[in-house]
């Protein structure tokens, strides 16, 4: 379409430069040479006004022509992918929760967010012994399940699990020897050391391999507080021996806890010593870790997480509860390794003579095999205990005494005839222990140099 205003704009300019030049050629002093060249001026000035109007408005309409064009274009390939999308439709993006997820399934993959991941399946290989610590509900004893399925990938293991709060429950598998007796524990402790230093001989025998013998103890500060009433060492001693000795004469020592204090453990002070154990911390036990780490990142990753988990102070994840998003109680364990297991009865441990005093210089005799049975009962054998202490009877009577009151510090207590002759590491854990089992609240206060350590009842 012509544009008016471009074309009478061209015809003023015409006009004006036509009159210019005939004014001009005018003889002076002629006037028409003065009117000729004065309207050609004044006609040029007119055309070139009118020619800024007609050039915006020809802008206009080749933008406005150029807009029309483009919205078509887009409108026509809209079309077109339409019909790509009927024919050939494309796949779904994945939820990013999932593949956040997923990803973080994979170890050693960092970001700015979060640290390194450590593989769990790593842990035989970085210590010698492996303490296993987790509240109630946090999935230790699935954990731990998973590791002796670990243990047990090469060859047959024989296992033994201590556990003096064994109500029955938990598939240890047929082939387990399960003692549940604090004066069988305490003898199964010693019977264990003589059994490596019966390897240790043999090895310079000549002997290279030995069938793999997995021990679980279970409750190990009750264990300890259980020997401290017998007045022996027996745990002392285990706990550096079996954590530093045993792995080359195919040994393995699990030491469970349901308290993250690795004083109760009697590992606190012991320095380089400590590196000797794999240090596995789960649930609400991490995550309290975590908040002293230099790495906050650590932390953020695990309050994010339904089952937190640490190995020594790096972030892993569960091996049977890492894929659930969120805690819950009662979800069943996954991923677990089958248990190649061959029976072990508690006479094969424990030899012919069921204790052997090591302070008598009695020489130490290799532990004789009977005959194996899957079906050997424990509770048939005659128990004889060195005392009558049982440390869950001390946690109820510490209760009892706190029953009635505010709040009970570590002080009250050992002032009271119930712990007088306890120390404070056995009170303090003896709290942990009755918070853990719901009855009352663990308060810990620092001022200055001093930790105060109270106990609230419910």
């Amino acid at each position: 379409m012509s544009n008016p205003l471009l074309i009478s704009s061209a015809l003023w300019i015409t006009t004006g430069t036509m009159g210019m030049f005939w004014g001009l050629s005018q003889p002076y002093p002629s006037p028409n040479k003065f009117y000729g060249f004065g309207m050609g001026a004044i006609a040029s000035t007119i055309g070139t006004i009118l020619s800024y109007p007609a050039m915006k408005k020809t802008e206009r309409t080749v933008l406005r022509q150029d807009t029309s064009d483009t919205i078509f274009d887009i409108g026509e390939s809209a079309i077109i992918e339409r019909y790509k999308q009927a024919v050939f439709p494309s796949p779904k993006m994945p939820d990013l929760n999932i593949y956040n997820h997923v990803l973080s399934l994979f170890p050693e993959q960092e970001t700015e967010d979060r640290p390194p991941i450590v593989s769990f399946d790593s842990i035989l290989d970085r210590g010698v012994g492996i303490c296993l610590f987790g509240d109630s509900g946090s999935g230790k004893s699935s954990a731990a399940k998973y590791l002796i399925g670990l243990a047990s990938q090469g060859s047959e293991i024989k296992l033994i699990v201590c556990d003096p709060h064994y109500d029955g429950g938990g598939d240890w598998g047929p082939n387990t020897l399960i003692i549940d007796d604090y004066d069988l524990i305490l003898k199964c402790l010693r019977a264990s050391l003589d059994e490596l230093d019966n390897r240790k001989k043999l090895r310079k025998q000549g002997v290279k391999q030995f069938s793999k013998l997995v021990f679980i103890w279970d409750e190990w500060p009750s264990v300890r507080v259980a020997a401290k009433n017998a007045k022996s060492n027996i745990c002392e001693e285990a706990v550096i021996r079996l954590g530093s000795e045993c792995r080359k004469y195919e040994m393995l020592s699990i030491f469970c806890s349901q308290s993250g204090n690795t004083k109760a453990m009697g590992l606190e002070g012991m320095g380089d010593f400590l590196q000797n154990f794999s240090l596995i911390r789960l649930g609400k036990i991490s995550t309290k870790h975590a908040k002293n780490l230099p790495d906050q990142r650590v932390l953020n990753c695990l309050q994010n997480t339904g089952y937190p988990c640490l190995v020594d102070d790096d972030l892993s994840i569960h091996p049977t509860h890492g894929n659930y998003t969120q805690f819950k109680n009662g979800q069943p364990p996954q991923n677990l390794l089958p248990v190649k297991t061959i029976p072990i009865t508690l006479d094969e441990i424990l030899g012919d003579e069921i204790y052997v005093e090591r302070e008598q210089e009695t020489p130490k005799q290799p532990p004789t095999t009977a005959t194996t049975s899957p079906s050997f009962d424990i509770r048939k054998l005659d128990k004889t205990p060195e005392n009558n202490s049982n440390p869950d009877d001390k946690f109820m009577q510490i209760l009892e005494f706190c029953k009635g009151k505010e709040s009970v510090s570590v002080r009250d207590v050992q002032r009271s005839t119930v712990g007088r002759n306890l120390s404070s590491d056995a009170i303090k854990y003896a709290f942990e222990w009755l918070e853990n089992n719901g009855y009352g609240t663990v308060k810990t206060e620092q001022t200055g140099g001093t930790v105060r350590v109270t106990f609230t009842p419910i």
